[in-house]
């Protein structure tokens, strides 16, 4: 029995790596119980994570999900070079090409033609266990849309990337089924999903440490100085921010508060929690496998905890109900969903508003809460006098990096799933198990855009428009309450006055220096990011983003800079401002820093301009090109 237990997996592939998350899963599995069926374990194991390559491909007749990055990214060449040949053959039977290799023969083809192509990629991306590019009916009336799905399942860093997320996925949704992730042993997700995040966190860490950006000013940062909210810390508190302005808002309105928490069928938890009395407190006993689980995995008990939420929220507007809020997903023990919903509700519908989401959270498994309906739908109700935002910052806190929670001393937590662990090291854990499970944590509802808050940040000069001054004032103060004020709430999106500006991005080619237009992704559907905000009511436009730039390694950034600096140096010849007397900028401040003062903010763009306007560019000449070029050199 225990060398099945021991053949069902085998480490010793992965004894020279630097890090394997295979042997976390290794340890799971061995502190199994001894009554496990280890044979049907090997068979469930392997169907989990080995699959079937199709196509007659000798050289590789299966691959492991449990495989290292590096393997994976071996893994993804073939399997994309694969996807390839059955594109082609897929291409081969309309016969409507002459020539198939032909650089553009993507454009001989009909939307009719490109559907079947598409529909042959999806099919072959299925027969991997993985989730193809799905286009909507809208988009599939697009033939640029449709190719650039067609060629992304071909693309090897596609692949790559669909597989890293796929092994630890499958790596935590295998344990959960087996038992081994509950509050006994590992909270919220599996030791393995865990350490793997880790350690792809520390990877990042180090590639932001090796990259630098570098503007069209001149302007050099490290891309680990400039988190913003990635960072866990400013994420909080712009959370924290946000959430005390929906309240000073809903105070000024005269809303109701309503807190619900939706809890999960028993049909989608794995274990379930028992529990001893001493006197008349509640402690926790132990853990046990719950004999109606029905395999459902994290991911899909968050959809239909969505599910719930639309058809609710559906309802709610029908009966002309007026509602902002924010939604709060977190983990049981066992790593299942369940959501916390802080909404405000226009006077005097609070009593309904609460009735149709009991309604519909109860329709499901109706008999698990015919007696106990608030197991499945707790509901509380706050008045004027108490504060929902500081009863939900503690829920924020847990989400995100577990600041000023303390779990051993508090009496309410002592039958807590997470009572007497260490908090920051909790908050590790639910990160990394929602981004595991790619599940979103906090939502805002009936809320204006965050990108137009964000924006509005960025700008720290007045503007011209007074509409456009009084949300930027508002911004900059860090007042949300006047920002939704200004905006309004419980509109639809294409209501509120501002919105974020998509369009074409640029960028810096350090190589170069030129300013490129980034119009198509590398799989020709449009490229866009955010440059600022428009009003379509004031006919206005408003570029928040400026500056222009460039990311490479700190050689290549220094290498790039001293080009820039010649050029400099050049323009003040040809000016006449740089005679012997003239002094040159110094290395460690932005190009003309001493001419313009604001050039040395440290995050760029403060300028409202028109849209179309002459893009900078440089013309090399002088010694320094010579300098540039030999640092460049060196690189290759």
């Amino acid at each position: 029995m225990m060398n099945a237990k021991a053949d069902c997996v085998n480490p010793s592939r992965f004894a020279s790596e630097e890090f394997s998350p295979f042997r976390h899963l290794v340890t799971d599995l061995k502190n199994l119980p001894s009554d496990t069926n280890f044979p049907l374990l090997v068979h469930d194991l392997r169907k989990k994570f080995l699959v079937r390559i199709p196509w007659g491909l000798s050289h590789l007749s299966e691959f492991s999900f449990c495989s290292s990055d590096e393997e994976l990214s071996e893994i993804a060449e073939v399997i994309a070079a694969a996807a390839g040949t059955a594109v082609w053959r897929m291409a081969e039977l309309s016969g409507s090409v002459a020539d198939l290799h032909a650089p553009d023969w993507r454009e001989e083809f009909s939307l009719d033609e490109l559907v079947l192509i598409l529909f042959a990629a999806q099919r072959f991306t299925r027969g991997h266990d993985v989730q193809p590019c799905e286009l909507s009916s809208t988009q599939m009336g697009s033939a640029t849309l449709v190719r650039a799905a067609i060629l992304r399942m071909t693309d090897t860093r596609w692949w790559r990337k669909r597989l890293k997320t796929e092994k630890v996925l499958r790596i935590d949704e295998f344990l959960r089924d087996r038992g081994l992730v509950h509050r006994g042993r590992n909270r919220y997700a599996s030791r393995a999903a865990v350490a793997t995040m880790k350690f792809r966190n520390a990877q990042n860490e180090r590639f932001l440490q090796d990259r630098h950006a570098l503007s069209s000013d001149g302007l050099e940062i490290c891309l680990a100085d400039c988190r913003g909210i990635s960072d866990p810390e400013i994420r909080r508190i712009e959370l924290m921010v946000r959430l005390r302005g929906l309240e000073e808002r809903a105070e000024e309105l005269g809303f109701e508060t309503v807190f619900l928490t939706h809890s999960l069928p028993s049909r989608f938890h794995a274990v379930r929690q028992r529990s001893r009395f001493r006197g008349q407190k509640r402690f926790f006993s132990h853990c046990e496998k719950n004999p109606v689980f029905d395999g459902s995995t994290p991911r899909q008990g968050n959809a239909h905890s969505l599910s719930v939420q639309k058809a609710a929220l559906a309802a709610v507007r029908r009966n002309k109900m007026q509602f902002f809020g924010v939604r709060v997903v977190e983990p049981h023990h066992d790593g299942t969903p369940h959501t916390h919903f802080l909404f405000f509700v226009s006077p005097g519908d609070s009593d309904r508003f609460a009735e149709i989401w009991r309604d519909f959270a109860c329709r499901d498994s109706p008999e698990e809460v015919e007696d106990n309906p608030s197991a499945r739908l707790d509901v509380k109700f706050f008045g004027p006098e108490d504060s929902a935002v500081g009863y939900l910052a503690k829920y924020i806190a847990k989400g995100v990096d577990g600041h000023s929670l303390d779990n051993g001393s508090d009496a309410d937590s002592v039958d807590s799933e997470w009572a007497g662990s260490d908090a920051v090291m909790a908050a590790t854990d639910i990160v990394c198990w929602a981004r595991a499970h790619r599940i979103r944590q906090f939502q805002f509802l009936g809320c204006p855009p965050v990108t137009v808050w964000r924006e509005l940040r960025r700008l720290s000069v007045s503007v011209e428009s007074a509409s456009l001054e009084q949300l930027r004032a508002a911004a900059n103060e860090g007042d949300f309450r006047r920002f939704l004020e200004l905006m309004g709430v419980a509109k639809k999106r294409t209501e509120y006055t501002f919105l974020p500006l998509y369009g074409a991005g640029q960028s810096l080619v350090l190589q170069t220096g030129e300013i490129v237009e980034r119009l198509e992704t590398r799989f020709g559907d449009p490229a866009k990011r955010v440059l600022g905000l428009c009003s379509v009511a004031l006919g206005l436009e408003a570029l928040t983003r400026c500056a222009i730039w460039g990311v490479g390694s700190e050689a290549e950034v220094r290498a790039a800079k001293t080009i820039m600096l010649g050029v400099v140096d050049m323009a003040g010849c040809l000016s006449g401002d740089s005679g012997r007397g003239a002094e040159r900028p110094r290395r460690n401040l932005p190009i003309g820093a001493e001419a313009n003062p604001a050039a040395k903010r440290p995050l760029g763009p403060v300028e409202i301009t028109a849209r179309g306007s002459a893009k900078p560019h440089f013309e090399f000449t002088g010694s320094r090109i010579e300098e540039g070029e030999k640092i460049l050199k060196t690189l290759a």
